[in-house]
């Protein structure tokens, strides 16, 4: 896509593989081959994005489309989602799991009257695809992949203009609880990512084209996927890049949007209702505030040390224009919410987003059945053989 008008743009810093030290900077999402990673001022972008005043151009973001008569009930049985309760133009996501309940794929969802499109990270399309493929056996459903497509994110409703001329909007569910769902979280009253609006346009490539040059024509400005990463990381919102790699959904939150705890059977469905319903999850996704002398943030998959032992990774980070050098990380559940861990060459506070307790909202109280321990029995048997005779 080097012919996009915004590749020509004086101003744009196109990062090519490797990592841009000046940047200060690292995340898997924005060192694809072809990523803008600012515009001269990632602040200023930042804060416009926030805002609703910018947009992002975003490579590593694809396309494909489920249409077929049994699209449903094909989603259904593979997914954490209940495609069949959802009603025509709603965006959702899903996540599929591996037998252990561990995320292996996930998708934003946007339902139309003849089509579901999956909205996913390029790391993991054709790998999607294929899985998707060889799972339709004798069942009414085509998949296909999207290769002619641009998708532009923002925070605002400027682009809704052009909806027609998109071939899907996307409009991000997060921070809400879907129907049915659970949160390990805050209430979406209290979530950082509370009054934001994220939403993917996905156009036909010369389509985007006249949409970006006419929105240049109005002083509109891009923003970078620096600007993009703060917003997202500021937010506590999962990637599956970052986030989602070898994690449980309740450990990272994603459950909130993603799986609804009332529908059939699918993989990993009996780790997620034992989890939610009677046991905790093992580690948090947790926010931390970076604090140290002005050098390069922690690159993904850097230890976070606790009382000098390991007990988890950063999965992104990013230097923010309002917090500074903050990142998303993966802590153990047992380190206290109020104790100061180390990261590289970074002291770090923690910014609650799991709960500690690691229970779900819909947790259940007490176990079934307490009440029907036979407690006299118990009694009886201390001192004596293991059948209770002396």
């Amino acid at each position: 896509m080097k012919e996009h008008p915004l590749f020509l743009r004086e101003d744009a810093v196109v990062v090519n593989g490797g990592i841009n030290e000046s940047l200060g900077y690292f995340c898997p999402s924005a060192y694809i081959n072809g990523a803008i990673a600012h515009f001269g001022n990632p602040g200023r972008e930042e804060r416009l994005l926030k805002v609703g005043k910018a947009y992002t151009y975003l490579p590593h973001y694809a396309l494909l489309e489920v249409s077929g008569d049994e699209r449903c009930q094909f989603l259904d049985a593979l997914t954490t989602q209940s495609f069949s309760s959802l009603g025509m133009g709603k965006s959702s996501e899903c996540c599929i799991l591996d037998a252990q309940g561990r995320i292996e794929y996930a998708a934003g969802v946007y339902v139309e009257e003849q089509a579901i499109f999956l909205i996913v990270e390029t790391s993991i399309v054709q790998k999607l695809l294929h899985f998707l493929l060889s799972m339709r056996f004798m069942m009414q459903v085509d998949i296909r992949a999207y290769n002619d497509v641009v998708i532009l994110g923002t925070y605002g409703d400027f682009l809704d203009k052009y909806t027609d001329q998109a071939v899907c909007v996307w409009k991000d569910p997060w921070p809400y609880v879907c129907n049915n769902g659970t949160f390990y979280g805050p209430d979406t009253d209290k979530h950082p990512a509370k009054g934001l609006e994220r939403k993917l346009y996905v156009f036909p490539s010369d389509i985007s084209v006249s949409v970006v040059n006419e929105l240049t024509e109005h002083d509109v400005p891009p923003s970078g996927m620096i600007a993009w990463e703060a917003v997202r990381i500021s937010s506590a919102r999962p990637s599956f890049e970052c986030e989602g790699k070898n994690v449980f959904p309740y450990e990272n939150d994603w459950i909130r949007t993603t799986t609804h705890l009332n529908k059939g059977c699918y993989k990993g469905q009996e780790t997620i209702a034992k989890t939610v319903n009677l046991g905790r999850a093992p580690r948090r996704l947790t926010f931390f505030y970076l604090e140290g002398e002005i050098q390069e943030l922690p690159a993904c998959g850097t230890p976070i040390m606790w009382n000098g032992r390991e007990a988890g990774w950063v999965t992104s980070s990013v230097r923010s224009a309002d917090e500074g050098p903050v990142a998303l990380g993966i802590i153990r559940r047992v380190v206290p919410v109020d104790d100061i861990v180390d990261i590289g060459n970074y002291r770090a506070a923690q910014g609650v987003i799991c709960n500690a307790e690691g229970t779900s909202s819909v947790a259940l109280k007490e176990r079934p059945g307490k009440d029907l321990m036979n407690h006299e029995l118990r009694t009886r048997s201390q001192g004596h053989g293991r059948l209770g005779i002396a």
